[in-house]
């Protein structure tokens, strides 16, 4: 059985006091980060579980949050992320069709839906859980896919998926040990969770907004900090509209989601964004294909596939393989 190290802890143990995440709760370094998860681990033991166990989390995005999705995978659990913004039936509907073995809350007090005789809100525990290593065939996320091309169903992703897509992304877009990656998107969503797992095992900095603010990002995209943003569209549409300069450090725009008109491509040519148009699927563990940075040639190509997975066009779509597509994906 092949298994890796786990990204938090390996980030800690070679960049102990790199800044591991910004968020409007403060900043974190990668040593107390990894000290706090292994704590919360803790408290998920002491409830019985363990590697295997389907745990669905519910929060607004925070630093709470990030200490007990780390703490899941700390364990060799499932996170099953949903919405804060979810309905109490649809909350309940989404955990029916998830299985999942308990609810955790990343706020305190959980909202009054999020109360019932399998939810916890994960505090401190009292001694650290050791780290465990993750074998690749593991499963280490359960998403709800986006629908594109039918119902919305949840979808199995394997350490392998995660491992080599965070690498494969990394070769395509470039990875420097100072990056910082502006996280606007939703977390219960692939490509909000991408790039915690990509920025743990980068040893990198994730900045975690609460929710999409178009001022806010074009503030930050000025400001001389961020490397990275993703974005889907209609989210860099509004932040075009924002008057802002661009700073020199900011590297990578990393568009996908929905097609990009090329009037869109045009304008962020003339505001001098590094954009990296990207096509990719909740079955691969986000990225598949991206163009380089700044390349906003005409045309709908999304640009050569990642290092680690090869697109084949068959009549009744496209087939994706490679580890990040483990028996394909249409």
């Amino acid at each position: 059985m092949i298994a890796v190290p786990n990204p938090l802890a390996g980030a800690a143990r070679s960049n102990p006091e790199g800044l591991a995440a910004r968020t409007q709760q403060g900043d974190i370094g990668y040593a107390h980060f990894r000290r706090r998860v292994a704590l919360a681990a803790d408290v998920l033991r002491q409830k019985g579980l363990g590697p295997g166990s389907r745990i669905a989390m519910v929060g607004s995005p925070s630093l709470d949050w990030l200490v007990a999705f780390h703490a899941v995978g700390w364990l060799g659990g499932i996170v099953q992320p949903f919405s804060h913004k979810l309905t109490q039936a649809g909350l309940l509907a989404g955990l029916e069709n998830a299985r999942s073995d308990w609810l955790l809350a990343s706020e305190s007090p959980p909202p009054q839906w999020a109360q019932r005789s399998s939810s916890m809100v994960l505090g401190g525990g009292e001694v650290e859980v050791p780290e465990r290593d993750w074998p690749l065939e593991e499963v280490r996320l359960e998403v709800a896919s986006s629908g594109t091309t039918g119902e919305s169903r949840m979808v199995s992703l394997s350490v392998a998926q995660l491992v080599f897509g965070a690498m494969g992304s990394a070769l395509r877009l470039g990875h420097l040990p100072e990056d910082v990656w502006l996280c606007c998107l939703p977390l219960h969503h692939v490509g909000g969770l991408s790039i915690v797992l990509r920025c743990a095992w980068y040893g990198t900095t994730v900045k975690l907004l609460p929710r999409f603010d178009a001022e806010a990002v074009a503030a930050d995209l000025a400001g001389g900090e961020i490397t990275h943003v993703s974005l889907v569209p209609t989210m860099l549409s509004d932040v075009l509209d924002v008057s802002f300069e661009v700073h020199s450090r900011l590297r990578v725009v990393l568009l996908g989601g929905a097609n990009a008109p090329q009037s869109m491509l045009e304008r962020c040519r003339d505001r001098k964004l590094p954009v990296a148009v990207t096509w990719g699927m909740t079955e691969t563990g986000s990225q598949v294909a991206t163009r380089r940075p700044g390349d906003l040639s005409e045309g709908s190509d999304v640009g050569h596939p990642s290092a680690f997975a090869r697109v084949l066009a068959q009549a009744d779509g496209l087939v994706v393989e490679g580890p990040v597509a483990p028996g394909g994906s249409y």
